[in-house]
């Protein structure tokens, strides 16, 4: 009995070891294929956040020096030539100084912010949601923040929120409760 276990066990080792080499062959056509596009990165110090105040340059273009550099980047950014990330803090406050500092209106931050997050090239966590939340922050007249909130609600399936805030009123699919 313990013959036929030991060539079971045998050809299941042949069958995984041709499985392996199956995969790591096309796994190695895969980053072949990658490089010769161009497209493998092989450097980690290739992957770049960009902060507020470079995204606020360029929108505004208030410290011109700056923001000559800032639109250089984007230029790069929006050829493609160079993918960075944005974290989703920095588009808030982003979205918040312009509101706030610049005095901008809503639909002129939605704009503006819709624009930058579309780029191919702009990483962002949660681009959808952002954008989003960008047009019911505008269409609704209420904080980012708070747009925010009610679109991870919608997408999560959600209508109730303990809240104070009477702005969460004006948001259809969201029922404001009280605790």
């Amino acid at each position: 009995m313990a013959a036929p276990n030991l060539f079971r066990l045998k050809m299941m080792l042949r069958h995984l070891e041709a499985a392996f080499r199956l995969i790591a062959r096309r796994t190695l056509m895969r980053l072949k294929l990658k490089l010769k596009r161009g497209s493998l990165n092989m450097s980690p110090s290739n992957h770049r956040f960009v902060d507020t105040n470079i995204l606020l340059r360029f929108l505004t273009n208030d410290l011109p020096e700056q923001a000559d550099k800032a639109s250089m980047l984007m230029q790069r950014i929006q050829s493609g030539r160079e993918t960075v990330e944005l974290s989703i803090l920095a588009a808030a406050e982003i979205v918040w100084t312009l509101e706030r500092f610049y005095k901008l209106s809503k639909s002129n931050v939605a704009s503006k912010m819709s624009s930058i997050l579309k780029l191919k090239s702009l990483k962002i966590s949660d681009k959808n949601i952002f954008l989003e939340a960008l047009s019911l922050y505008a269409e609704k007249n209420i904080s980012f923040t708070d747009a925010y909130i009610a679109i991870q609600m919608k997408r999560a399936g959600s209508s109730e929120l303990y809240t104070f805030d009477k702005e969460f009123d004006r948001v259809e699919h969201v029922q404001r409760v009280e605790p």
